[in-house]
């Protein structure tokens, strides 16, 4: 599969089947990205998810060494992944 089937894969046929379902969409208010967000919080992919691991991760991708506030970073973990999923969809989607 290419880069753009898997993550229409993802979307349509793993997170729009799995989780949005009306009760869902009504309890977020049709707010995709706080859905998709709980999906992922539920280990619904293969991401890290040990605190361990999304520091080492956020560090990775900060290229550093150090993390002002690795709480923080936590709390906003899953809500960052949904973004980002949504943000590589659309640039995929808009490539000819």
């Amino acid at each position: 599969m290419t880069d753009k089937e898997k993550i229409f894969w993802l979307l349509e046929e793993r997170f729009n089947k799995e989780y949005c379902y009306q009760q869902n969409l009504d309890r977020y208010k049709n707010d995709m990205t706080k859905l998709m967000a709980e999906w992922l919080s539920g280990l619904a992919i293969n991401i890290p998810y040990t605190y361990n691991d999304i520091i080492k991760l956020s560090k990775e991708l900060l290229e550093t060494d150090t993390l002002k506030d690795e709480d923080k970073i936590i709390e906003n973990y899953f809500n960052f992944m949904a973004i980002q999923i949504f943000k590589l969809a659309k640039n995929l989607h808009n490539e000819n």
